[in-house]
């Protein structure tokens, strides 16, 4: 039997060595298949935690947008909620949402000094502008959100 496997392994050295050869590789593969795992894993996680800080500062410059369509003014407490809650967002999320908070609260800011004009009915096609442009925001603001708050690749 002995006889046999010496024989064996010698008229088949070239596969024997093409295994040892191998198995280095193959647990190469096998490592990268991990660490790519892994990888995707650690992504996930991050936009998932992306996602909860994302989330507040959506929220917190929709229901903004809803309240000045409401309302048309705000008392200083929901204002500084606004600014409390978008605090930040330049480092969430990228400068053209940075920008597209800073232009509501600008718009914002234009209505209230227009309102406590003395002589509001100069600016009264400006407040009406701006008005119209709150009211688009509930129609377009999920979709400038939209690429940093899905959860889907």
């Amino acid at each position: 039997m002995l006889d046999f496997l010496n024989c064996w392994a010698i008229e088949n050295e070239p596969l024997i060595n093409l295994g040892k050869a191998l198995i280095p590789v193959l647990i190469t593969i096998f490592a990268v298949c991990i660490g790519y795992q892994q990888y995707k894993t650690n992504r996930r996680k991050l936009k998932l935690d992306l996602f909860d800080k994302r989330f507040v500062i959506f929220q917190a410059a929709k229901d903004f947008v809803i309240g000045v369509i409401d309302f048309s003014s705000f008392d200083k407490e929901k204002q500084n909620v606004f600014l409390i809650q978008t605090r930040g967002s330049q480092f969430v999320f990228g400068d053209d949402i940075k920008d597209y908070i800073d232009e509501i609260w600008d718009k914002f800011v234009d209505l209230e000094v227009w309102k406590n004009d003395e002589d509001s009915s100069t600016h009264s096609s400006e407040q009406n502008a701006h008005l119209k442009w709150f009211n688009a925001q509930l129609h377009t603001m999920d979709k400038k959100f939209e690429s940093y708050l899905k959860l889907k690749h």
